[in-house]
Parts: structure tokens; sequence; C-alpha cells
């Protein structure tokens, strides 16, 4: 999908290979920045802003300026690295040392599936309506589930407030 949608503004293959590089970079400073803000702000706030952005950076991909593009695509590289440590920290602080590993790696297959699952479905879509509406239909849906998830945190820590 993200090759998919610069290409859909004209960006040339040739420089994909560059503008994902650079992408790696963006997804360094991200955590860096990430690194700084759990200092200053609580994980669930934190998660919750950069979930809101990451969503914005989706339902804004339809407006066709490659400047914005590569903002939009920065941002999400940015954000990507922040949202999986702050998922890693709850997951940390949340299960108990002898079943972690275990966690970890039921969470990171987890997360890994919605892409082998939906990519051809994804392809398709992609090829009938273009990059750059199939990522708005996304952001809607990411927005909805990060909703739920958001909510079904807020439950489990309010049960677990409950037993303390």
């Amino acid at each position: 999908m993200n090759a998919a949608y610069p290409m859909a503004l004209g960006i040339p293959e040739e420089m994909l290979g560059i503008l994902f590089s650079a992408m790696t970079f963006a997804s360094a400073f991200g955590a860096w920045i990430y690194s700084k803000a759990t200092i200053k702000m609580e994980p669930n706030k934190l998660f919750s802003i950069l979930s809101i952005i990451y969503v914005l950076s989706l339902l804004f991909t339809n407006i066709n300026s490659v400047i914005l593009t590569i903002v939009l695509l920065t941002i999400r590289f940015m954000l990507e690295p922040s949202i999986n440590a702050i998922n890693s920290k709850d997951i940390n602080d949340s299960i108990e040392s002898k079943y972690r590993a275990t966690a970890l790696s039921t969470f990171s297959i987890i997360k890994g599936m919605p892409y082998v699952i939906l990519a051809i479905p994804l392809g398709s879509l992609i090829d009938e309506f273009g990059a750059l509406d199939v990522t708005i239909y996304l952001g809607i849906v990411t927005l909805i589930l990060i909703g739920l998830i958001y909510t079904i945190k807020l439950l489990l820590s309010a049960k677990q407030n409950q037993h303390i």
C-alpha cells in the first residue's frame, strides 16, 4: 500500500527506494521523539494522540499533492515505532515474566496477520478504486479499530483497578 500511494500521485518508481530509505530515518527520529514524549506524558494519552494523528494522516490522503503525500507518509513512518513501543510496554506491564515472550510473539503474529490476509483484497481494491481512495477507507477502518482497542484498554484498566 505504501508504494502504491506515492506512485498514484506520480512519484516515479525510481524514487521509491530513496523515499523509503528516508522513511527509515523518519522512523528512527519518531522513536527518539517517543522516548522524549514518554517522560512528559502518560502512555494511554500518548497512544490516543498518536493514533488520532495517524488516522488523520490516512484521511487526508486524497489531497493531490506530492509534497503532502511525502509529509503524510513521513508522519505515518514516524508514528509506527511509537505505537509499537506503547503496545509492547502494555504487554510487558500486564503479562507476568514467564508468559511474556509467548505473549509478545503472539501479538507480533496477530499484528502481521492483516497484511497477509488483506494483501490480495487490498491490491484488488487499489486496482479498482485507486490507492488514494483505499487509503482513506483504511483510515476510517483504522479509526474504528483504534476506538475499539482504546475502549478495551480502558475497560481492562478499570477492571484491574477494581481488583486492587
